[in-house]
């Protein structure tokens, strides 16, 4: 069933004078500024989201320093149902990529190109499984653009796209302002936006922030009780949106800014979504309860 795809996307030069204004196709003519001397990568959040903000689906991503980056995107469809699925439908893709390093063009707006775009599975084609139909699908969000502009807080509202401007609030609850409060990435061609959020691990959110980028191992669990490593695990599925019977566990998540249950989903829905950090880590932790 599994493929693989890569499409590689040839670079924007250095010389290009014109940016992304008020949506795709609408250029006008800017002078570049110069770039850091560091990737500027490394001054922004690591973590961005694409969702309508009430859980139903989402596209993630995680973008290292280099710009190179891993995603996720699922979405779960209980009402569509046919013969040998009764359970519903699961549309996932897992992806990894890269952005070239951005160049800045004023004080809250810098652009970048996708250079290289890597998907597991091949879209559209299906599996049944426990009666729940898994279908490869396109990383929603990333595909259909090779332009991207990378938005820092201060920019105003009024200077993106209405499309953008709506993303961008939707997933990060800033109604009430007229600029960005949050770092945030736009697809040129499509307008859909990524809003960047920070691992506050050190504030409770995780008990392993990174668990669905990189593998665990004896020296993160050291220290930590058979209640804690199940939370863990129990952490890797609410990022899924797994909905807990246990009312003190339901209660823990429902504390999480990131947590979204989605009713009707289930194990199998959510394990055909995981990555294969995930999927290890899963099994790691499990030998330690």
């Amino acid at each position: 069933m599994k493929g693989r795809r890569c499409v590689a996307v040839f670079c924007m030069t250095a010389m290009l004078l014109s940016v992304n204004e008020m949506g795709a196709g609408s250029w006008k003519q800017g002078e570049l500024v110069a770039a850091a001397e560091d990737s500027v990568w490394k001054e922004v959040p690591e973590n961005f989201v694409f969702s309508s903000g009430v859980g139903a689906w989402a596209t993630e991503l995680q973008v290292e320093d280099d710009g190179s980056f891993t995603g996720v995107y699922h979405d779960s469809e209980m009402g569509d149902t046919g013969d040998g699925y009764p359970n519903g439908t699961v549309y996932f893709c897992n992806f990894s990529g890269k952005f070239t390093e951005p160049l800045r063009f004023d004080e809250c707006m810098y652009e970048m190109d996708l250079e290289e775009l890597e998907t597991e599975g091949t879209e559209g084609e299906s599996y049944i499984e426990n009666g729940v139909r898994y279908v490869y699908s396109e990383p929603y969000g990333i595909s259909g653009g090779t332009q991207f502009t990378l938005y820092t807080p201060g920019q105003p509202y009024e200077m993106v796209s209405e499309d953008f401007a709506w993303w961008v609030r939707s997933s990060s609850g800033s109604q009430e302002t007229d600029y960005l409060t949050c770092y945030a990435i736009c697809n040129a061609a499509t307008q859909d936006g990524f809003v960047g959020y920070e691992n506050r691990e050190g504030e409770d959110e995780y008990i392993f922030a990174r668990s669905a980028h990189e593998y665990l191992n004896e020296q993160d669990i050291a220290g930590k009780s058979k209640e804690t490593i199940q939370q863990a695990i129990n952490e890797i599925y609410a990022r899924h949106g797994r909905v807990f019977q246990k009312a003190d566990v339901a209660a823990y998540f429902a504390s999480k800014s990131w947590y979204y249950p989605i009713q009707g989903k289930t194990d199998d829905q959510i394990v055909a979504e995981f990555n294969s950090y995930e999927k290890a880590n899963v099994d790691f932790l499990a030998k330690y309860l």
